[in-house]
């Protein structure tokens, strides 16, 4: 793993009601994703970035504040968004795109 690849820095600045401290960690099954809560959240939406399509990917909708991707490729870099969804149905701007290495 190079330096890069292990800094966990945000590479934009995170909007306002987006969620935050978002960390990817790589796990037996995937890469396990946690964040922090947002107030007012009804649920959160993870994203993958499909290099292949060049766009994130909606993976999931969860109501906690984590996720396992078991279907990140082993030895493969991803790129994920997370964000907030409200129960009048909008989506917060993305917490920014994170980097993790699955196993």
């Amino acid at each position: 793993m190079t330096a890069a690849e292990a800094d966990m820095t945000p590479s934009v600045a995170t909007p306002e009601g987006s969620p935050v401290r978002l960390t990817a960690d790589s796990s037996e099954a995937g890469v396990e994703l946690t964040w922090s809560p947002v107030t007012d959240a009804t649920g959160y939406q993870v994203y993958r970035w499909n290099p292949d399509t060049k766009a994130y990917e909606k993976l999931a909708a969860v109501t906690g504040t984590s996720y396992e991707d078991t279907g990140a490729a082993k030895g493969t870099t991803h790129f994920y968004w997370v964000t907030a969804g409200y129960a009048d149905g909008t989506e917060s701007a993305p917490g920014g795109a994170w980097v993790a290495l699955a196993p």
